[in-house]
């Protein structure tokens, strides 16, 4: 029998229970990623509405109204499968829907918050206001290489080294054959 339809369970909280250390490092990226989003959330709604103000009392559309708000629904939907303890799931899910919803919208919302940055850099004639803008295009870079890294991280985490993971045999010929191997010292 094969052990290649073996799964792994999930616990209540959506995270693969493997008996690798790596589970450490797999939960930390996972609880990094819900505490970057909810910063991320925090800084976007106070600069989203500080664009609108600008937008009401300046002579300019800010475009921060619409480039902060594309961060504010990312961010909440993806706390949302957070707290839903779906989140794990969805980002080391297979499907295309998946994998754009969890990475490719948030960090196109976020690379549209530094180009407006950028953009708000060129276009501003106060020395302050080009300061303020190149230090934001530079941390909002930043902010989106750490989502990546850290989605990369929680994909790659969970599905790199199936060898020390738990296995759970479907059906009883793959339960005797797990034994069997346990038993000639195959699996530690």
């Amino acid at each position: 029998a094969s052990l290649a339809k073996c799964t792994h369970k999930t616990d209540r909280e959506g995270y693969l229970r493997t008996m690798s250390s790596d589970t450490i490092t797999d939960r930390y990226s996972v609880h990094l990623h819900g505490l970057l989003l909810k910063h991320l959330l925090l800084i976007a709604v106070i600069f989203w509405i500080w664009a609108i103000v600008n937008t009401a009392t300046k002579d300019y559309v800010d475009l921060g109204m619409i480039s902060f708000l594309t961060v504010i629904v990312t961010s909440v939907y993806l706390l949302k499968m957070h707290y839903n303890s779906t989140i794990v799931s969805v980002l080391t899910s297979s499907s295309i829907c998946n994998r754009i919803l969890s990475l490719l919208l948030p960090t196109l919302s976020h690379i549209l918050v530094t180009l407006n940055y950028a953009l708000g850099a060129s276009m501003t004639e106060h020395k302050w206001g080009q300061i303020y803008c190149i230090i934001f295009t530079v941390l909002w870079t930043m902010a989106t290489i750490q989502y990546v890294v850290l989605v990369s991280r929680v994909r790659t985490g969970n599905a790199k080294d199936d060898s020390n993971a738990a296995v759970v045999p479907e059906t009883e010929d793959e339960t005797k054959d797990l034994a069997a191997r346990m038993e000639q010292g195959e699996m530690s």
